[in-house]
């Protein structure tokens, strides 16, 4: 069972609509269209760089304009049909800061319509400054990570997850791209990004969290540069971190990764049709 909305306020004016969060209604009128004109004051990579805007009181807002991934990103790009994808994003980031799941602030989604049912989309979120995502990290300096901080991220990371599945939050496509670490000193944190297809349940099933554990383990294979895979026990302190003080969970965990279906010569093809090659 799906959680209920949210409470957001809409702005509409010829064909652009702008979904915004209580706490930036006051920001609405520029967040609406001036952000266009706005000059960056900062970047942050995705599928593709997005921009970052300054907002009052030191605020600074990411414009992620939503692309499509893979065959459909290279037909279609940014143009989307159907379903209010900005919407159901933004409102999912709504929901989940509500639980107590560390994601960015939601700050509201722009529809901008087009013709027969399509349009284009932006989502917008407060900055996490210093943030590096985990694709990133494995790309980089994983290896020269001293063995005590890799633990604490792993732990971060572990726990973190469980809260999300614990809140009822199911991300069917998450992978290292979609989560950021931040070190505060020595203390890692850890946020969860692009909801695009999350969903809320009562209760998640074993067979659920266990599928999103196989896919963020398969991320780090198409991920990691030759030579820089995540070792066995690393995952396991990943897997025990998630599983906590639930001895019966952890052992169904680790016996589920004996079994996690491979990295297939089919899936690394799949993976060079559709994104040029593990990145």
């Amino acid at each position: 069972m799906k959680d209920p909305g949210v409470r957001f306020h809409l702005l509409t004016r010829g064909r652009r609509t702008l979904a915004v969060a209580s706490a930036f209604r006051e920001e609405a009128p520029f967040l609406f269209d001036g952000i266009d004109g706005a000059a960056p004051v900062g970047w942050v990579q995705g599928r593709r760089r997005h921009p970052v805007v300054a907002l009052s009181g030191g605020r600074r807002v990411v414009v992620r304009k939503l692309v499509h991934g893979g065959i459909l990103g290279r037909a279609l790009g940014e143009i989307f049909w159907g379903a209010n994808r900005p919407l159901k994003e933004f409102i999912a980031m709504v929901r989940a800061s509500e639980k107590g799941i560390p994601v960015p602030a939601a700050v509201g989604a722009r529809i901008d319509r087009l013709a027969l049912g399509f349009y284009r989309g932006d989502l917008l979120s407060l900055e996490i400054a210093g943030a590096l995502d985990l694709g990133e990290i494995l790309r980089g300096e994983w290896q020269d990570l001293p063995a005590p901080r890799r633990a604490r991220l792993l732990a971060a990371a572990g726990r973190a997850l469980r809260q999300m599945h614990d809140a009822g939050l199911y991300h069917p496509d998450l992978n290292l791209k979609n989560v950021l670490l931040r070190w505060d000193g020595e203390e890692p944190t850890i946020f969860f990004v692009d909801l695009d297809g999350a969903r809320f349940y009562q209760a998640l099933t074993f067979r659920q969290r266990r599928s999103v554990l196989w896919r963020l383990a398969r991320s780090a294979d198409k991920i990691a540069p030759p030579g820089g895979e995540v070792a066995a026990v690393d995952r396991l302190r990943f897997l025990c971190a998630y599983a906590g003080a639930d001895a019966d969970l952890a052992a169904r965990l680790r016996r589920s990764f004996v079994d996690i279906p491979s990295t297939s010569v089919y899936r690394r093809f799949w993976w060079a049709v559709t994104s040029g090659g593990p990145s």
